[in-house]
């Protein structure tokens, strides 16, 4: 799954989520980092310069802070 430009960006973090909460209903289990790192990896390029600042933020983000940040 690829977030296209048309796709705003709750929509397509809600359909990277279902995707890991059905991957998980049959025992394949993902860490939340793991999560970010996909959701971040497959965003347009127009993301380029955020998705360096994530990603070299110090620590861990949660989901909610991800989605407060994108």
């Amino acid at each position: 799954m690829r977030k296209t430009h048309s796709m705003s960006m709750h929509p397509y973090i809600r359909e990277a989520k279902q995707i890991v909460d059905s991957l998980a209903a049959v025992n394949s289990h993902f860490s939340s980092q793991y999560f970010i790192d996909h959701v971040l990896r497959r965003l347009d390029k127009e993301y380029d310069t955020l998705v360096g600042i994530i990603t070299h933020f110090p620590g861990s983000l949660s989901l909610e802070e991800l989605k407060t940040k994108l």
